[in-house]
């Protein structure tokens, strides 16, 4: 129990920190936690699901809201468009 607890903190005080939040945003991304793991192959289903596997342990670790996690994601696609406009 010990070390549950100790793993579970571990998380939270990496990522509840601005960097933190930037690194989860972009896994949710990444890991397309908010679309379906199926786009018509089942071996990239397999590889997708994975990844959002990891990432809904990671999450879950977090005590995040769901909610502010969305909103992040959202920023950090908002930020990365904007500079690939400006580098045009």
């Amino acid at each position: 129990m010990f070390f549950k607890t100790k793993l579970h903190r571990a998380y939270q005080r990496l990522f509840k920190s601005s960097d933190g939040n930037t690194v989860i945003a972009d896994l949710a991304n990444y890991c397309a936690v908010n679309d379906t793991t199926y786009k018509g192959s089942t071996e990239h289903m397999l590889i997708m699901e994975g990844r959002r596997q990891v990432y809904l342990r990671i999450f879950g670790h977090t005590n995040l809201d769901a909610e502010e996690v969305f909103t992040l994601q959202r920023r950090l696609i908002h930020e990365r468009d904007s500079q690939r406009d400006d580098e045009r």
